[in-house]
């Protein structure tokens, strides 16, 4: 996160808010009631969510959520994926979970490992995402193993292609770190990845060959080495299997059609010697066979069996002969392979046309502790089915079987049914889980601590877990008690208070029933009994407050709700709704709105009751809305939900018609209708906790008028009556929540970390208003305030638009603040970020700039109030913003949007000391701040000591630019340029080093300049954005056999350049020397004269160059090598071999000698 930001971030969660919380998730439970006899099926719909913690319940089990939510990138790959798009997941039991879209990869942790829980280390909330190999066929989760090494708390990861690509990441936090080889597979596709810990991974193909993958470290460098797995040859290497092949008959041979894998399974051997040991069980179509995997690369092959032909003759013998099938028609499969303690349960099936249409499933177990082959099946159990059918060309690959605890699950994309394992004798009806929705399915499925875990496309992870109590249990529990005929009642105010058959509420089996007879006792002024009551029923403990669900709480929820959606007491009309001897009401009006107040007086007397019993000091927190949150918030919630019930009712005089609408369709969404003389408004008014419904229906009916043959104008006035009543009932809510924050706010006592604190005006799903808020904020904006021509109406949907966007940016700050500190918080001022900057956008956009600017200034939106300030040129403004943010360090964000935006001339002209053009120019503090700041942008630091008149600094900065830049050889030539005029300037006469430094280094660029442009273009040098070239490479390409226009001064520069070069000199220099003999031809020449065909070449000149500009002679002597060392070079080798150029070099040298001697 910049710097910038991070004091924007934590001063931002300072907003607005209704109340502070503390904060933790969980889930909220659904329960499904079913018989208690025969097959419990039960369908996992669409209406249950992934923070739903109970999604749906069998006979039993429960189907739970589990673990860690997904992570946003995951969802999103999964939402929008294209359908053909092959989409797999796997879920490690090490606590990481990774899912493949494509040659997407993503990876998160789902559940604390057991190191972490050691180090008090919370899981990680963050996704990395990889890319995988590229491949012509699909890519599999099957195919992808992550792992956590000793030395890292950030695991590995082993990919591997169709094609047999391995990539390996050693660490999956660096995608562009990454190490790929291939496996000689001979053009078999690969089937799947089996972790074998600290020994690597085992590779399969469909064609079950088995390659030991091992990651290691070698020579520093990371490598992924790779072992075929093959059987031994030897006389004795292969006993294993012709003991196998006596018992169960002959086994295919090497030279026999390849089987097809079913699965590779591992285990470590835990007995014997105290060296690492791996179990892998390879079962195809027809085999088991055994392997021992130890250190070193040592794979070897302990037997192999037939298990195929066993599994058919068990089929017949336990299902079909007993049915008079025939064993000629009948067909088998083995499916699946899971290890068990003392062996492998296999699961097979088996159908048999002439006989069902059912496929027949069995698990059949395998004894493989010892060395040699089992001589039989251990056990061999058919399961009951009425699910699974047979199809044409049903791909019967899909089921796989899943061991644990004392369950078998048998799974395919659509459904999961669970079995008792070890199997009974006796045919026992499964539990079956349909995953009916549309696009739903399981993705992949493991045993994760002993808990089967699924990967479900719309729910997520989830877990099959026993219910711990009987059945029997839900079907006789009796949550609600109601009103009889023969009841009495007496009111105590507007509280309608029952005095016959109290004594049997007070000893109700109940919970939530004792303490309605507790808080009858409270209201009627019988405070013994009242507090003897509830001493019973909840007697103190004193441990910390950190309970989820105590049986306090719940209590007090559901007594709650039970109030606010009580039926009227004294309307006859609800005569035939009442279902029970006993009841609690708490209203008694035939007016639906008194009935509402009736409603509110009574929760208020019954939070009264909890405080008087000091109950609500003891509250903890409950699962609400799929979150954890704190009793409190949830009571007041019901509080709220009776304020907008109120608040609705009382609008029906001014929008009738729309009101009546959203009763009707929230009744249609319910399945409720009208019965006997009850109307619609009483269905909708009782049931209070439901009152968003009315609000989510607006918003549907709203989107439905767009889509219509209605006009834009008439549209526009649609959205806008709609506004009113959406905006007045949550409006009210919020007044309510602020006005009573005090007393709902959770106790100090508990745990900080236990609660979140996410309003239901800003959850998502059925119970919540967040999705019909933003929907009907973008449909006001687009065809309401966008589309009409109308100036009033206009301005009233822009304000509409600014309340929404207000109210959903309040509800996600108060769910932020509540988890501060905690994992989540992170990825949550992320959202809110993005959210808060996509909200106000479309207001900058459309110049709603005072709507904007309101908005950001509450939320902190810099972004948005520096993009406004610019646009309208308003510096002033941005003054005023400098001074008032002062400590989010909005100045810091100012430069860098600056910066990001590719402004810094505005930037420096803005705050430039004596400019006058803005208030933070003249000040002193501001001056400061951007001096820390181009400190780290030396690039424009040395324009504002230009600006300050500050010379000597201003070269001194340019000078280490120009140092430091090896991109662009102009750029370098203007930094030296302006560095030596900066230098001039500042009058700076004893810095000679300086200057000589840029006086040299300008040479250098000179040097460059002059180079060809043809030896550049041979070279492959972009010739319009020339980069630095270091000396040696320079003085390469001045000498090169390219450069054809070189000549003695060429070679002179070049020897010239050695004075830049310290670490290749001698070895340059002796270059230079010879490729200046290579220019000319010595051995063709006349040596008739050889004076005159020395001094021609360019070798003599370039010396006589030297000698020319040399007064003292020591340049010469120091520049020139000895004549035997350029007669042995390697480069002048063909040369040395010729008597003539070694004659006329000899010529040189003596003239040399000569001319030095004079």
């Amino acid at each position: 996160m910049d710097r910038s930001f991070q004091s924007l971030r934590d001063k931002s969660l300072q907003g607005p808010s209704a109340w502070p919380s503390t904060a933790k998730r969980n889930t909220f439970v659904m329960r499904n009631r079913t018989p208690t006899g025969g097959s419990s099926r039960m369908s996992v719909s669409g209406r249950s969510s992934q923070s739903v913690q109970v999604i749906t319940r069998t006979r039993n089990h429960d189907v739970k959520s589990f673990g860690m939510p997904l992570p946003v990138l995951v969802t999103e790959a999964l939402t929008y994926a294209d359908r053909s798009t092959a989409v797999s997941a796997h879920i490690s039991p090490d606590g990481w979970a990774w899912l493949v879209c494509g040659r997407r990869l993503l990876i998160w942790q789902y559940k604390q490992t057991p190191a972490m829980a050691q180090q008090r280390r919370p899981p990680s909330t963050q996704c990395r995402e990889l890319t995988l190999p590229a491949s012509e066929l699909a890519h599999r989760a099957d195919l992808v193993w992550v792992y956590t090494r000793e030395d890292s708390p950030v695991p590995s990861c082993i990919a591997v292609s169709p094609e047999g690509t391995v990539r390996f990441w050693p660490s999956i936090a660096h995608e562009g770190t990454s190490v790929e080889n291939s496996t000689d597979l001979q053009g078999q596709e690969c089937d799947s990845l089996t972790s074998i810990a600290s020994l690597g991974c085992i590779l399969a193909t469909t064609t079950s060959t088995v390659v030991h993958l091992q990651p290691e470290v070698s020579n520093g460098r990371h490598c992924v080495t790779s072992t075929t797995m093959k059987p031994p040859q030897s006389l004795l290497g292969g006993i294993g299997r012709r003991m196998s092949s006596l018992i169960f008959g002959s086994l295919p041979t090497a030279g026999a059609a390849e089987a097809k894998l079913v699965r590779v399974a591992s285990v470590e051997n835990s007995r014997g010697s105290s060296e690492q040991e791996f179990i892998v069980y390879v079962l195809t179509e027809h085999t088991l066979q055994k392997w021992s995997v130890t250190p070193f690369d040592l794979e070897r092959l302990i037997f192999e069996c037939d298990v195929g032909r066993r599994v058919r003759e068990a089929f017949q013998e336990k299902v079909w002969d007993s049915q008079g099938g025939n064993p000629d028609d009948q067909e088998s499969w083995v499916l699946d392979m899971q290890p068990t303690k003392d062996g492998v349960a296999i699961l097979a099936a088996s159908v048999h046309p002439q006989v069902s249409q059912n496929m027949q499933f069995a698990i059949a177990t395998l004894n493989t502790d010892l060395a040699i082959p089992p001589t039989r099946l251990k056990s061999f159990s058919p399961l009951k089915n009425d699910v699974v059918s047979l199809k044409p060309e049903q791909d019967i690959s899909q089921y796989q079987l899943l061991i644990a605890g004392h369950s078998a699950l048998v799974y395919s994309q659509r459904n999961i049914l669970v079995f008792p394992f070890p199997v009974p004798n006796g045919l026992e009806d499964p539990d079956v889980i349909e995953f009916r929705n549309e696009g739903d399915k399981i993705l992949g499925g493991s045993v994760c601590a002993n808990v089967p875990v699924f990967f479900s496309k719309s729910h997520g992870l989830v877990s099959i877990s026993p219910l711990d109590y009987s059945p029997h249990d839900l079907s006789s529990q009796n949550d609600s008690v109601n009103y009889g005929p023969d009841v009495s009642i007496s009111e105590c105010g507007d509280m309608s208070v029952l005095e016959q058959d109290l004594e049997e509420l007070v000893t109700h089996q109940n919970l939530d029933a004792r303490m309605k007879a507790a808080f009858l006792f409270h209201v009627s002024k019988n405070q013994d009994q009242c507090e003897a009551l509830v001493k019973e029923l909840f007697p103190r403990a004193e441990v910390p407050l950190s309970d989820v669900d105590a049986p306090l709480d719940i209590a007090a929820v559901k007594v709650s709700q039970d109030l606010i959606d009580d039926i009227p007491a004294r309307d006859p009309r609800w005569v035939d709704m009442k279902t029970s001897s006993i009841s609690l009401s708490s209203s008694t009006s035939l007016h639906i709105l008194r009935q509402l107040e009736q409603k509110q007086h009574a929760l208020d007397l019954f939070f009264q009751f909890l405080i008087d019993l000091k109950l609500w000091e003891r509250f903890s927190a409950v699962v609400s809305l799929g979150v954890v949150m704190a009793t409190t918030h949830v009571l007041a919630e019901q509080a709220e939900k009776l304020v907008a019930a109120i608040a609705f009712h009382q609008l029906q005089s001014e929008h009738a018609t729309l009101t009546e609408t959203a009763i009707r369709l929230a009744l249609e969404l319910e399945r409720e209708r009208p019965t006997g003389k009850l109307n619609a408004k009483d269905l909708f008014f009782r049931k209070v906790s439901g009152i968003q419904r009315a609000l989510q229906v607006l918003v549907k009916w709203s989107e439905d008028q767009i889509h219509s043959e209605c006009s834009p104008s008439e549209v526009a006035r649609q959205l806008a009556e709609v506004n009113d009543i959406v905006l007045e009932v949550i409006v009210q809510v919020i007044q309510y929540r602020q006005q009573k924050a005090e007393i709902f706010q959770p106790n100090p006592r508990m745990e900080t970390t236990l609660c979140e604190y996410l309003p239901w005006t800003a959850s998502v799903g059925a119970g919540g208003l967040r999705e019909p808020l933003l929907k009907q904020q973008s449909l006001t904006l687009k065809f309401g305030a966008r589309s009409t021509g109308d100036p009033k109406l206009k301005a009233k949907l822009y304000d509409q638009v600014f309340k929404m966007i207000d109210i959903i940016l309040n509800g996600k700050l108060c769910h932020l603040e509540s988890v501060r500190g905690s994992n989540k918080e992170t990825v949550l001022f992320e959202q809110y970020q993005k959210a808060r900057s996509s909200l106000i956008a479309p207001l900058v956009e459309d110049r709603e700039y005072e709507r904007a600017v309101m908005l950001a200034e509450k939320y902190f939106d810099f972004q948005t109030l520096v993009q406004i300030c610019d646009l309208t040129n308003n510096r002033e403004r941005l003054d005023v913003y400098i001074e008032k943010f002062k400590d989010q360090d909005f100045s810091q964000f100012l430069f860098n949007w600056y910066i990001q935006e590719q402004k810094p001339g505005r930037l420096l002209e803005t705050f430039r000391a004596g400019s006058g053009l803005s208030a933070a120019a003249e000040n002193s503090a501001q001056q400061a701040a951007l001096a820390r700041f181009l400190g780290d942008h030396p690039s424009l630091s040395w324009l504002q000591h230009v600006f300050l008149k500050d010379f000597q600094r201003a070269a001194d900065t340019l000078t280490n630019l120009a140092e430091q830049e090896t991109e662009l050889l102009r750029r370098k030539k203007s930094m030296l340029s302006l560095a030596k005029l900066a230098l001039l300037a500042s009058g700076g006469a004893e810095r000679h080093d300086q200057r000589a430094l840029l006086d040299a280094e300008l040479d250098l660029v000179a040097h460059q300049e002059d180079l060809p442009e043809s030896v550049l273009i041979a070279y492959g040098y972009d010739i319009d954005a020339l980069n630095v070239l270091p000396p040696a490479e320079l003085i390469q390409l001045l000498i090169c056999s390219e450069n054809q226009s070189a000549n003695e001064f060429t070679f002179k520069k070049a020897l010239d350049l050695l004075e830049y070069e310290e670490n290749q000199k001698a070895d340059l220099k002796h270059k230079i020397w010879c490729q200046a003999i290579l220019r000319d031809d010595w051995v063709e020449a006349d040596s008739d004269i050889p004076l005159n065909v020395v001094q021609k070449t360019v070798f003599y000149k370039l010396v006589a160059l030297i000698e020319f500009m040399d007064f003292t002679g020591q340049s010469l002597k120091e520049l020139v090598p000895p004549k035997e060392r350029l007669l042995d070079a390697p480069e002048l080798a063909k040369l040395a071999d010729h008597k003539s150029f070694e004659f006329l070099m000899s010529v040189a040298y003596e003239y040399f000698k000569e001319v030095l001697s004079k």
